[in-house]
């Protein structure tokens, strides 16, 4: 790597941007931290940030890399990498004022990633390449609801709207009529339900505009949650190389270079139905420097080199786990679905979890502490 670039971590206070951080700062990079304030601070108090700015929003961010580290030098160009989608949006909304001082995942083009936030234009887009897409229509709330097969399931038309309060699974036409009063997202995809068997994401990077592209990790869950995804998974390699050629030709169609993970529902019969990508860092991608794959370093090296390390691949261990270790234990112990002593046992048996880090532990107690600060 090269020692002059500068590495910008741009989101919010979640363990997305804190994976990047922890990323760089374990292969020696020390980066500058541009974090949304937040009333329960733990990622912006990891000890690998070089230097902190916290902002009171995305956009307040954006100006400060733009008026602080732009360089506007094609030969000496800044990496930023984002956690969020509102961070990746606004940076694709302003590509052309961006491209010349930064790297930074982009579709080529100002507005293309954004574009394929929106789950129409990815389903319509994954469906003309090969993937099979779950039946869908785009609703308005004050729509009359036309005759739908069901079960069905409601999401955010977009990335940056709604988000998971926005998921309800409906039985017939009154319990839609009852989500659509509940929905903040306006329109809504209704999209056909199917029990699923499990989910299936796959982790990687692409450069050279999607044209080359790596999977370092597939995922699916050790439990299953009917509206949402678990938080505790297993790990391994994947090689099946027609779902890898379809993606690649998605990604090659929006020009996408840069950090993504492509998420699957299985069925089953153990076919795979297409969700979404999301075209930014993934929260798990952590998981993927755990097992010897540190996205964060491969992507910036292959761009800055123009070409993907031929070691950059490593094989998963068998049996290797990821947690998100502080949501599991909301999910599973609150929950009352089994004892913190096998809850222990899992945690204990992880590769890689998302909140604790022995080496960087402050970003985990400063959290639980502002919790119960709150809960008094």
């Amino acid at each position: 790597m090269n020692d002059h670039i500068e590495y910008i971590v741009f989101g919010s206070e979640h363990y997305n941007p804190l994976g990047i951080i922890r990323s760089l700062g374990e292969a020696g990079i020390s980066p500058i931290a541009v974090i949304v304030r937040s009333n329960r601070p733990f990622a912006s108090k990891s000890k690998y940030i070089k230097k902190l700015h916290l902002v009171d929003s995305i956009v307040e961010g954006y100006t400060l890399i733009q008026n602080t580290y732009n360089s506007h030098n094609p030969n000496c160009k800044s990496i930023i990498l984002t956690g969020g989608d509102d961070a990746t949006s606004i940076l694709d909304i302003h590509f052309d004022e961006l491209k010349d001082g930064f790297i930074f995942q982009n579709a080529g083009k100002k507005g293309r990633i954004t574009h394929y936030m929106d789950k129409k234009a990815i389903n319509e887009l994954a469906k003309e390449k090969g993937f099979d897409v779950l039946e869908n229509v785009v609703l308005h709330k004050d729509d009359d609801i036309p005759d739908l097969e069901y079960p069905v399931i409601t999401k955010s038309i977009s990335s940056n709207a709604g988000g998971k309060k926005d998921v309800f699974i409906c039985h017939d036409k009154e319990e839609l009529t009852e989500a659509f009063s509940k929905i903040k997202s306006d329109p809504v995809l209704v999209q056909k339900y199917i029990y699923k068997k499990n989910e299936l994401c796959l982790d990687g990077f692409s450069i050279n505009k999607g044209r080359d592209v790596v999977i370092t990790m597939a995922t699916d869950y050790k439990y299953i949650l009917e509206d949402s995804y678990s938080q505790y998974m297993n790990m391994y390699s994947y090689d099946d190389q027609k779902v890898i050629r379809i993606l690649t030709n998605m990604l090659t169609e929006i020009g996408y270079e840069g950090i993504f993970t492509i998420e699957f529902l299985v069925d089953k019969n153990d076919n795979l139905h297409f969700l979404e990508i999301n075209l930014r860092n993934s929260g798990w991608s952590y998981a993927c420097t755990g097992v010897g794959m540190n996205m964060p370093v491969l992507w910036s090296d292959a761009m800055i080199k123009g070409r993907i390390a031929s070691d950059a691949i490593k094989h998963i261990p068998e049996g290797s786990t990821a947690m998100a270790d502080l949501d599991d234990f909301r999910v599973r112990v609150r929950g009352k679905k089994m004892n913190i002593f096998k809850w222990y046992h899992d945690f204990k048996k992880c590769t890689s979890v998302f909140y604790y880090n022995k080496m960087d532990k402050k970003p985990l107690f400063l959290l639980l502490l502002s919790r119960v600060i709150r809960i008094r």
